[in-house]
């Protein structure tokens, strides 16, 4: 099965789709079967138009994996992708204690997968950041949740 239909689609246009999508199979599949052929009709299409199939997709996935406590996760998430990433900055923003915070992240990183710890090479674990690793999910929390209320109400 083919993830888009390369003869219509440049390389270009397959790397910026992917650096949005990331790699999930069924997000090819929709991109092929609306038969959706550049990055602009892609993110018309299934993010940011009306009705849009991905446009509360994460918030979705979220509510599903972490159930009532689903609202922690989306705010490490959220301040993660506004540019807080160690556990101080995390835990200021978001509210959660540091001692509490380890849980969340490594329950993100090891289990889930859509975040990742990064050490710097020269210092220690105090140094230590967290990075949204997901493609999708760091597109939606940096261009769709930030923009919500604007494309509710029609503004694209």
């Amino acid at each position: 099965m083919r993830a888009l239909p390369i003869s219509h689609v440049s390389e270009e246009e397959i790397v910026t789709i992917y650096s949005t999508l990331g790699g999930t199979p069924r997000h090819y599949q929709l991109v092929e079967s609306y038969g959706l052929d550049s990055y602009e009709s892609v993110l018309k299409s299934m993010i940011f138009g009306k009705n849009a199939l991905l446009q509360d997709e994460v918030r979705q996935i979220l509510i599903n994996e972490f159930g009532r406590n689903y609202a922690t996760y989306f705010s490490i998430l959220e301040a993660a992708s506004l540019g807080k990433n160690t556990l101080k900055e995390i835990s200021d923003t978001t509210g959660i204690p540091m001692n509490s915070l380890g849980k969340y992240l490594n329950e993100l990183a090891s289990t889930f997968d859509i975040i990742e710890r990064r050490e710097p090479l020269l210092g220690g674990k105090k140094m230590e950041r967290y990075f949204i690793k997901a493609n999708m999910v760091r597109f939606w929390f940096r261009f769709v949740n930030l923009n919500i209320s604007f494309l509710e109400s029609g503004k694209y």
